[in-house]
């Protein structure tokens, strides 16, 4: 079983690699380009830009698709297709340092995006399919930003590869690919939080002294071997991911991913399997031969099939989750249930919030209401005459409408009788 474990390991450090073996000169002489574009310049298939530039019309190309020709710039798709031919790259660029690529759809390219030897990038709001290598490639570039992209149908999706630290990959989609969904090698102090990871051979793969990387809010689903693999990788952290009914096996890791942490003080993870667990109740034991242990796993106190970091009333079983004031917390725990109040305040702790309390600040759980003016009995300073406004000119916890004498030894009376 090991050696199974090695070998897979290996095939897909090959297949990551050949790209990375690459000197930057080879790169270049590979790349050729067309003509130089950008700002008001149209860009075509193979050009360089050099410009800050807003891609009005699709483009269809044989090579590849466009080569970022200097640092500091953005170069927005609004929403248009770059799409290829199954070689060349969809947008390519080597030692540019702060460079803004979004809003692209990019389609059958060997490559989607791919960046070398640049820092402080951003990719954000790209859709990229149909990549026989890799959607997003990061070779030797750190502190870059891969934001809110959908890659679908490629061979993996984000690869971090080696000398790529310090880069944060957050809120993607990332599914139906055919190896990894996120891949990792040799690369450090990476953040991986709040991605989808669905159908996928690996959902996270950390391979090769990938350390001190943080993997947090991450749902990962449904992947065909493991959802998280980690091989000769250690000092990672992982904390609030939601790893579920991932084919054969949540996770795992190999001998020499050891040091590993799988939860911070407050919250492990959630874990399909955790009733089937050795370490059940208590800790989930990771299998393999790391030794890690997450010694605080998230569960679901209610047993209604939702875990309590996503249901809205996680201690009371509601499993419709119905909402019907739409604040985020269930009818079926809400002190409010028609009243927007997030925040649940209940100053009176008599067990309806402030929001739909006819006295927010006196204790009144049945609520009187004699004059329906909407002030409980309890706090109205005329509660037999309806005066929802509570004037009170003199100060003398007499509304200014029941002064009247013909009124007031009634009021009192009322006001003795309520406060006993």
């Amino acid at each position: 079983m090991k050696l199974i474990f090695l070998l897979v390991a290996l095939l897909l450090t090959i297949s990551l690699s050949d790209a990375a073996n690459r000197s930057v000169a080879e790169e270049e002489r590979e790349v050729t380009s067309q003509s130089f574009c950008g700002g008001a310049v149209h860009c075509n298939c193979g050009d360089t830009v050099t410009e800050d530039y807003v891609l009005n019309r699709n483009l269809t190309c044989n090579g590849n698709g466009l080569i970022i020709g200097n640092s500091q710039i953005t170069m927005d798709c609004n929403g248009n297709t770059i799409a290829g031919s199954d070689n060349g790259y969809g947008i390519y660029m080597i030692g540019k340092d702060g460079i803004n690529v979004r809003n692209c759809k990019i389609r059958d390219f060997l490559w989607g995006i791919y960046i070398h030897n640049s820092n402080l990038f951003n990719v954000s709001n790209n859709s990229l399919r149909g990549i026989p290598e890799s959607a997003i490639y990061v070779l030797d570039s750190s502190k870059g930003m891969i934001i809110k992209n959908y890659a679908h149908l490629n061979l993996n999706g984000i690869v971090i590869y080696s000398g790529s630290n310090n880069n944060t990959i957050s809120n993607n989609i990332i599914e139906d690919n055919i190896n990894g969904g996120i891949i990792t090698y040799t690369a450090l102090d990476n953040e991986l939080e709040e991605n989808t990871l669905m159908d996928n051979r690996y959902g996270v793969y950390l391979n090769s002294f990938s350390d001190y990387n943080s993997i947090s809010n991450n749902y990962i689903n449904n992947s065909e071997d493991y959802g998280i693999y980690i091989a000769n990788s250690q000092n990672n952290i992982f904390y609030e991911n939601i790893i579920v009914d991932n084919r054969i096996g949540n996770v795992y890791e190999s001998p020499l991913a050891t040091s590993n942490l799988w939860n911070n003080s407050i919250k492990g993870n959630y874990w399909s399997d955790f009733e089937s667990n050795e370490g059940y109740p208590n800790r989930y034991v990771i299998p393999g031969q790391g030794g890690g242990i997450d010694w605080k796993p998230l569960w679901d106190s209610d047993s209604d099939s939702i875990i309590d970091k996503e249901d809205n009333c996680p201690y009371v079983y509601n499993p419709d989750q119905l909402d019907s004031d739409l604040d985020y917390v269930g009818d079926a725990c809400d002190n409010c249930q028609f009243n927007y109040n997030p925040s649940q305040l209940d100053s009176d702790d008599d067990l309806l919030g402030n929001n739909c309390d006819n006295c927010a600040f006196v204790y009144n759980v049945y609520q009187r209401d004699f004059d329906q003016d909407g002030v409980g009995d309890w706090c109205d300073n005329c509660p037999l005459t309806s005066n929802s406004g509570q004037e009170d000119e003199n100060n003398n916890e007499l509304g200014n409408i029941c002064e009247d004498s013909r009124y007031m030894c009634k009021e009192i009376k009322v006001r003795e009788l309520v406060s006993r």
